[in-house]
């Protein structure tokens, strides 16, 4: 069941990414920048989870694991986070090409170039607590747990609960009003 949801994001939300992004720009000065899709993108990727709860025994490492599948849209944006803390731990990048190490993240962004295995990829992760996210179109449709998407240069989401769930993960109330539609 799907629900939609009239607003888009609260001004919280939108003040913590300025500020993130802000914080990932370039050292030794503000300087005027234009905000890139996987720049808004990256920001989400790094402040989702502090409104996700694992279970304990996938928080376990001394790291959080941010993997990307695929081919990297980021550039090197996720590497500017590497180092800072995601709950209480220290976040480590890793670009996958297969899916063996995907089970060691905790968040995994699968790539627009893996939408023709897209099912393969899901079904792999389907038992493990993988918080699952991509801007492949019908994402949470699919299994995976947070579809981004541009409305009108604006990050949306459309987040897959139920599937979080059947995953162990907890997708807060608070972000869960933040979603464009729910998959329940």
């Amino acid at each position: 069941m799907s629900h939609a949801r009239g607003h888009i994001c609260s001004c919280s939300f939108w003040l913590k990414l300025a500020l993130l992004l802000f914080v990932l720009g370039h050292p030794g000065g503000v300087r005027a920048q234009t905000v890139t899709e996987y720049g808004v993108k990256a920001a989400f990727l790094y402040n989702a989870p502090k409104f996700i709860d694992w279970p304990a025994e996938a928080l376990t490492s001394a790291s959080f694991t941010i993997g990307v599948l695929g081919d990297d849209p980021f550039g090197t944006l996720l590497d500017q986070l590497a180092g800072r803390t995601i709950k209480g731990k220290k976040v480590v990048i890793r670009r996958l090409t297969s899916l063996e190490r995907a089970a060691e993240c905790q968040l995994l962004f699968i790539a627009a170039s893996e939408q023709r295995r897209l099912q393969t990829v899901l079904g792999r992760l389907r038992e493990l607590p993988v918080l699952t996210v991509s801007d492949i179109d019908g994402f949470a449709f699919a299994g995976g747990m947070l579809e981004l998407t541009m409305d009108r240069n604006r990050l949306t989401f459309i987040a897959n609960n139920r599937q979080a769930k059947r995953q162990g993960l907890k997708i807060s109330s608070q972000m869960l009003k933040l979603a464009r539609e729910i998959v329940e």
